[in-house]
């Protein structure tokens, strides 16, 4: 899958790697053009389970390979999104786990309607644990707000237009 975005911070704290424009922006590396809903239907149609917000119930199916493509002085270049991510706390970039298919969670209102979450809050892939996201980081450090930042090492300028591709195998 390809969804389209840009660069939306070079630096600081960050606890999403991608949101939508409705998201939390300010603490998101990359913006991305997509309806979580029709993210999520295709993360199915490939191949891959929905935990159902849940990380600790996984399949040999849950796993996302996420690579972000941008072009660089006139030339494609193409990273794992967890590059993009520096884990202050083993100064080094996010380790290259992949992301849990987490599937967000629907809300039920009082009419009876559901709600999806990621699609209210515009989370896709979390660094620090997020029940609404689509995908989140299945590592440890997912439980600490204070451990991922921007890529400033290797991150283009902001507002650069990007790809990310999300397959359920690594290439």
């Amino acid at each position: 899958l390809e969804i389209s975005g840009v660069i939306n911070m070079r630096e600081g704290l960050v606890e999403l790697l991608a949101t939508t424009l409705n998201g939390k922006t300010h603490e998101s590396v990359l913006v991305m053009d997509v309806s979580p809903v029709l993210l999520y239907t295709a993360l199915g149609l490939i191949g891959l389970n929905p935990q159902n917000g849940q990380t600790s119930a996984q399949s040999a199916n849950d796993t996302v390979f996420a690579y972000v493509e941008w072009t660089e002085k006139e030339q494609p270049r193409r990273e794992r999104a967890e590059n993009l991510v520096w884990d202050r706390q083993h100064n080094q970039t996010m380790s290259l786990s992949g992301w849990k298919f987490t599937g967000s969670r629907f809300y039920k209102q009082a009419d009876g309607k559901m709600l999806f979450g990621a699609q209210m809050s515009g989370a896709l892939i979390a660094t620090y644990y997020d029940p609404d996201a689509i995908l989140n980081n299945p590592l440890p450090e997912a439980t600490d707000d204070t451990v991922y930042f921007a890529n400033t090492n290797l991150l283009p300028p902001k507002g650069t237009a990007v790809k990310i591709i999300l397959a359920a195998q690594a290439f």
